[in-house]
């Protein structure tokens, strides 16, 4: 049985961030300050059945979660904000709120980790 995927790549946070690891770290620190009120707006769009709202929120939080490197999650908000667009039924993604969880947990576990910059 193989280990499930790392919920993010921490190598592509770091070559958005230049390779510096306080950048790293700040845009980390940044991601934690704004996705979850970014989550709440996409729960709140999801409980409403608003789709215009559903594809915005989902749309925003997909372009910070492809910055800290969350491939699964941002594959199931692209799932979400294509049919939102689309007109298609709405998928039901139950792994959403865990995935967002664990992609919390992981990029808060990775600030300060990253080690010193190269000279």
């Amino acid at each position: 049985m193989s280990a499930a995927a790392p919920a993010v790549d921490t190598a592509v946070l770091m070559n958005a961030a230049g390779g510096d690891p306080a950048a790293f770290d700040m845009l980390s620190q940044t991601y934690l300050a704004l996705a979850p009120g970014m989550h709440a707006q996409l729960q709140a769009a999801l409980r409403a059945q608003d789709r215009a709202a559903i594809a915005n929120a989902s749309h925003a939080l997909k372009g910070c979660t492809m910055l800290v490197g969350a491939a699964a999650l941002s594959a199931s908000l692209q799932q979400l904000e294509s049919a939102a667009r689309g007109g298609a039924a709405l998928p039901q993604l139950p792994q959403l709120d865990a995935q967002f969880d664990a992609v919390l947990d992981a990029v808060a576990r990775n600030i300060g980790q990253m080690g010193a910059p190269q000279t």
